[in-house]
């Protein structure tokens, strides 16, 4: 007979097992639970679309500024690439709102 039609040859029940696995998945979630709880006394501070659009503009400058100064003229290239798409963003995003 093959072994998978043997029955189980184990000390423990089909139940015991069942119970085990629920268990540990409940404690698997509370782990993550427990982890967002310590959060709740940090606020938040809300930016305007404009200000983050700015704020991406002004990291994009850097970064190309950086590339420049050590000479690194593909990253540079690529940094001027994402500093016009985060401008053709900015200009849709202060076209809509102002």
């Amino acid at each position: 007979m093959s072994k998978f039609y043997a029955g189980s040859s184990g000390s423990e029940s089909d139940s015991d097992v069942s119970i085990q696995e629920t268990q540990n998945k409940a404690q698997t979630a509370q782990q993550f639970y427990d982890s967002s709880s310590d959060d709740d006394n940090v606020k938040r501070k809300v930016v305007s679309e404009k200000e983050k659009r700015f704020g991406e503009l002004k990291g994009n400058v850097q970064k190309l500024n950086n590339s420049v100064k050590i000479n690194d003229y593909g990253k540079c290239l690529d940094d001027f690439n994402d500093l016009t798409k985060n401008i053709d963003k900015a200009k849709k995003s202060i076209g809509r709102g102002g």
